[in-house]
């Protein structure tokens, strides 16, 4: 192409600009191109010169580099036979889901929603796994646990509150950095003027803002350090208390606390979102009660907090521990037996709250386990159904795909038609399942009490969903679209279809297998309904209902036996009493008794209760020896009642009367009974010794037992007599049932979860039925046609369509039986107490299962065998 000058043969346009050109030019173009390009450039070095002429054609060269004439692959170069084609595919798959509309519904809503739920599930899990996780190097804070041990060395028990003292040494330690004091679950009133709110916080150390990522928004740490008597509280407090000028009005302003005493303002933080196991909405700064009483400070047998540690870069646990450990055994919170502090990862802490032999065995981790499987469950479902109904429709298509390939069709161009029909199919399902997941999020997070969403922002979302969608097109449609590419054009449009073994007894598999999980389900979903009407039904020892239960401060206790004698005026109240903690969550532990006869090696703790009197007749507590407290006998508030654990710890025969020491504060005390045991604590634990003391002055819960029937009356009273006594207080009460249910939070919101998975799982697997005896029906019509000709009843077709799916169903069911028995024995070992899994739980299973089978079978069943033969007869 070149055109060289005659009287100089070494003029050629510069040697990189051409070859680039030709690398990056598309082959049908670069001749023209390059050969004008050329012209151009021998024209030029007439008119302009020889260097001009080369800068110019570099120029053209790289003005000409864009999409349109880069170089082109082959496939590319064809691109409208590419284009043709797909557009077919298009085409041929919208036009057979218009044909087949049924089995298109089917298969896209039951995909649909197996995935809405699924990835609804994913999402829950995703965010409680992640709870914790957004603290700035949370890899080094790590709590510290107390574990209890035998004489053996043993593991008995693993306690997760710590002492200040604790708090203090890790300040003295190197290796710690920045480590915090936390006791949460504070209930007190805030009040500035005529403005008052009961509300919920912590005891802390103002490090909490500097190891957590808890920022404040005014104010800072330092204020604390000047003055001890200061208070932290959330965004949303301080708009409580200053409205819109909150930013500018809060810091340095004095609450009033419980009416007792006041506190400053030190700073206001931003409200913290439920991605926190940490939840608190005021922090009062505990070093002012270290400053007021030192003994508490000094002592390690006041274990009530969580303590926190955030180590030094290349400080293990292990350090940390080998230090603490050795100054903790001189102490007076050493137990008998002796006690060994252990850190635990903080970012694990939420997940993993069971401990065994002081090592982590369990907690919401499990429940993340069995849904993320629920989750794989639902999508097998789904992946099922789709693949029976493919592989059952790939006869119809038969002659379709036998003349596609007598016209030239490889078997590559029938894989890619099937998989592009299936994924389109599964792409429109996972677009039905993100709509429906906006529609459904909002009650899951009433739900779950989270604030769980979408993350549409995120790219890792959106190349997971693009990642589900490909290999769910795979694991669906693969194996249909394999066996409809292997049919011979011969044989398929000689007979019009074709009859496989292999796919029929593929779908019988499969079928049971859907209700292998389905079954599954349901005697779990039977099992955790026990199990979680044992927990809210089951008296366990203890009688609390119709019970009210209200915090008191100092102000409210000074007037307690005005309140009392009000209160009990209403004819719909039977007692009022008080009590240090409600008795199903007593958490007070004293460590150090004695008694005579006491081994050495013996456990010496007990939890601990103050009360009134009347505490066994309100709550029904049965005594198993000796008597409870009588009111008017001064010398019970030196005596205790014990529970039948507490005897089996002492080791002591005819307890009732014999004295025990308490050695924290030397008095000696009368066994004056033994109650019968009731659960204190969560059914998840065993029943543990437990003291109850007659020292009704220290309760800081009030309890208001009413008559049956009596609820609203009560109310009403209560608020009368509290506007009367404590005008501008807020009331704040709760029922004992709800505080009872609340220990139970999480069972509950997996009961309920696992009532609505179960039934989308026994939804979809019944849709899948329905498409295939719908399938089968219009398969056999002219088989049913000829039966009812000589005689068959509509009773014996029915029977026909529907034997072989309920014999399916309960070879499913006798598969999961034991399956869902061992899976269901796991999860009843993390409770105390629990119920058995009985014989008549797979019974009501397999009524459920084949009734639900049954009836969703023989709808169509009886339709086809109504239909007339001479309409199942006709010629075509």
């Amino acid at each position: 192409m070149d055109r060289q000058f005659p009287d100089r043969p070494d003029v050629r346009p510069p040697k990189w600009a051409d070859r680039f050109l030709q690398w990056y030019c598309a082959p049908e173009l670069l001749d023209e191109i390059q050969g004008d390009l050329h012209e151009a450039f021998y024209h030029r070095i007439k008119k302009v010169g020889l260097r001009k002429a080369k800068f110019l054609f570099i120029k053209e060269v790289l003005l000409f580099c864009r999409p349109s004439s880069f170089r082109r692959s082959i496939a590319y170069k064809n691109h409208p036979v590419m284009y043709s084609y797909f557009k077919n595919y298009l085409k041929v798959a919208f036009r057979n889901f218009y044909r087949n509309g049924l089995y298109t519904f089917i298969n896209g809503f039951g995909l649909a929603l197996g995935l809405s739920c699924s990835l609804l599930i994913l999402l829950w899990v995703h965010f409680e796994s992640n709870v914790d996780h957004f603290h700035p190097e949370g890899d080094r804070i790590y709590r510290a646990y107390f574990n209890g041990l035998s004489p053996e060395g043993e593991v008995t028990f693993t306690q997760g509150a710590g002492p200040y003292a604790l708090y203090h040494l890790f300040q003295e330690y190197d290796g710690v950095e920045k480590p915090v004091y936390f006791e949460d679950d504070i209930e007190l009133i805030l009040a500035m003027g005529e403005q008052a709110y009961m509300e919920r916080g912590a005891w802390g150390s103002p490090s909490v803002f500097e190891t957590f990522d808890f920022p404040l928004l005014a104010g800072s740490i330092g204020n604390s350090e000047k003055q001890l008597e200061t208070i932290y509280i959330s965004e949303d407090l301080a708009k409580k208390f200053f409205g819109e000028d909150w930013l500018t009005e809060s810091v340095g302003a004095v609450l009033r606390v419980n009416d007792d005493r006041e506190e400053t303002i030190a700073g206001v933080f931003r409200n913290i979102g439920s991605n926190s196991s940490l939840q608190f909405d005021f922090l009062l700064n505990i070093e002012q009660v270290a400053e007021q009483y030192p003994n508490w400070a000094q002592g390690w047998g006041n274990k009530g907090a969580m303590i926190f540690a955030k180590l030094a870069p290349g400080v293990a646990p292990s350090a940390v521990e080998g230090y603490v450990n050795p100054i903790y055994k001189d102490t007076d919170g050493y137990g008998v037996g002796g006690d060994a502090m252990m850190l635990f990862p903080f970012e694990d802490n939420y997940l993993w709250t069971k401990f065994e032999q002081g090592i982590a065995s369990g907690g919401k981790i499990q429940y993340m386990r069995i849904f993320f499987g629920a989750a794989m469950f639902l999508i097998l479902i789904a992946c099922i159904n789709f693949v029976n109904l493919s592989t059952a429709l790939s006869s119809k298509r038969a002659r379709e795909v036998g003349i596609r390939k007598a016209v030239g069709a490889q078997r590559n161009n029938i894989l890619f038609q099937f998989l592009s029909e299936t994924g389109l199919l599964v792409f429109m399902a996972l677009l039905g399942a993100l709509l429906l997941d906006l529609l459904l999020l909002p009650l899951l997070n009433g739900l779950t009490g989270q604030t769980i969403a979408i993350p549409w922002q995120q790219p890792a979302f959106w190349l997971t969903i693009l990642g589900l969608g490909v290999a769910l097109t795979f694991v669906a449609g693969l194996y249909p679209a394999f066996v409809i590419s292997l049919y011979r054009p011969v044989k398929v449009l000689k007979t019009g279809a074709l009859k496989q073994k292999g796919s029929l007894s593929l779908r019988k598999s499969l079928v049971v297998f859907q209700f292998v999980l389905s079954s599954i389900l349901i005697i779990s979903t039977i099992t955790v309904h026990n199990q979680l009407n044992l927990i809210q039904h089951e008296n366990l020892g203890l009688d609390r209902s119709n019970v009210l239960v209200l915090p008191i401060n100092d102000r409210i206790g000074e007037q307690y036996d005005v309140l009392k004698d009000k209160l009990l005026q209403s004819s719909a109240i039977s007692e009022v009493l008080r009590s240090t903690s409600a008795p199903v969550d007593i958490n007070w532990i004293n460590v150090g008794y004695e008694w005579e006869g006491k081994l050495e090696d013996q456990s010496n703790y007990f939890y601990r209760l103050n009360t009134e009197a009347s505490f066994a007749d309100v709550f029904d507590i049965e005594m198993a020896d000796g008597r409870f407290f009588k009111e008017d006998m001064v010398s019970d508030t030196a005596g205790v009642v014990i529970n039948e654990t507490g005897v089996t710890q002492m080791q002591m025969e005819d307890p009732v009367g014999k004295m025990i020491t308490d050695k924290n504060s030397g008095e000696r005390l009368r066994i004056l009974g033994i109650m019968k045991d009731f659960n204190f604590k969560s059914i998840h634990r065993e029943i543990e010794p437990l003291l109850i003391r007659l020292a009704p002055r220290q309760g800081r819960k009030v309890m208001i037992k009413t008559k049956a029937g009596g609820t609203q009356a009560t109310i009403t009273q209560l608020q009368s007599v509290w506007s009367e006594l404590f005008p501008g207080y807020p009331l704040e009460y709760d029922f004992l049932d709800d505080t009872y249910n609340q220990l139970y939070k999480s069972e509950m919101m997996i009961g309920k979860l696992v009532y609505v998975f179960a039934t989308i799982a026994i939804v979809i697997s019944c849709l899948g039925l329905f498409g295939l005896i719908t399938f089968i029906a219009l398969q056999r019509t002219k088989e049913i046609g000829i039966r009812k000709v000589l005689g068959a009843s509509v009773n014996s077709i029915v029977g026909l369509l529907s034997r072989d799916f309920l014999l399916l169903v309960t070879i499913g069911l006798l598969i999961a039986a034991p399956l869902a028995w061992y899976l269901m024995e796991q999860w009843l070992q993390g409770f105390a107490f629990r119920v058995d899994i009985t014989w008549w739980v797979y019974i009501i299973a397999a009524c459920v299962a084949l009734g639900v089978t049954f009836l969703t079978i023989s709808y169509q069943s009886i339709r086809a065998a109504l239909v007339s033969p001479v309409k199942s007869l006709k010629s075509e």
